[in-house]
């Protein structure tokens, strides 16, 4: 399915990534590249040290030649001298290379940083607009959800609280949620909170099982049997006896007093 004009990838977007892509390809070939001369430059040290070695031999055997054998002695020494500077001068070569490449490392590396700080604010804006055109839909989901929890809260009891209260779908565009107090806070408003008045299949339900809820809690807070013997008696003030339920007992004729 092809996706959205508001969320394909923009010009701009594409060209961040490519810039860092290529940045990190570059920063690779430079690692490659130390990888690959450091290798070349043990095996030249070897065969630096092998023909050095060869030459001082030949050099202690021309002094000691004699005759016939100085100039074919001679020749091999030159022979060597030839070998070994050709090998010294690569490995000079070689050597430049690796410190050249060391001071490009830093700053390849940190042209990727800055490639990828420019691919952030691309991909920032690229993800409000997103947001922005995801809105009306996660709305309209929202409020066809939210005749549902309508009935959640209309059902009540403990299970429902703890799930309605965990409820929770805000607006993409502009949503934060924050730490505060060590503990996460939503900046956003509830699409899943209930309206006014409630729909009319939440209504109906709740007309139905209210009065059973309400039967509950009346019955639970009951007050115990009190005996009769240990329920209070007639309360008399100044003359006048108040029977339970407040109700006055007529005053008592003074003549019998």
């Amino acid at each position: 399915m092809k996706p959205s004009s508001s969320y394909v990838i923009t010009p701009e977007l594409d060209r961040a990534s490519a810039a860092v892509a290529d940045a990190v390809a570059l920063c690779k070939r430079l690692n490659d590249q130390l990888g690959a001369t450091a290798s070349q430059i043990k095996a030249l040290e070897a065969e630096v040290e092998q023909l050095t070695a060869e030459r001082a031999t030949a050099e202690a055997a021309l002094a000691l030649a004699d005759g016939d054998e100085v100039k074919a002695l001679d020749k091999a020494a030159l022979r060597l001298d030839t070998d070994l500077g050709v090998k010294e001068r690569e490995l000079r070569r070689l050597r430049a290379r690796i410190a050249a490449l060391e001071v490009e490392g830093p700053k390849l590396h940190e042209a990727v940083r800055l490639r990828a700080q420019e691919l952030d604010v691309e991909l920032g804006l690229w993800s409000n607009a997103a947001a922005a055109a995801l809105t009306p839909e996660v709305e309209a989901a929202a409020k066809q959800l939210a005749v549902v929890i309508e009935k959640a809260h209309a059902i009540g009891g403990q299970t429902m609280r703890d799930f309605t209260d965990a409820a929770y779908v805000p607006r993409p565009s502009g949503f934060i949620r924050q730490r505060v107090n060590g503990g996460w806070y939503n900046a956003g408003a509830n699409l899943l909170e209930p309206s006014q008045g409630l729909g009319p299949d939440a209504a109906e339900i709740q007309s139905l099982i209210s009065p059973i809820r309400q039967a509950a809690v009346n019955g639970k807070v009951y007050p115990d049997y009190v005996p009769l013997a240990r329920r209070p008696g007639p309360y008399v003030r100044k003359g006048i006896e108040v029977r339970q339920g407040g109700t006055p007992a007529p005053a008592a004729d003074p003549a019998q007093q």
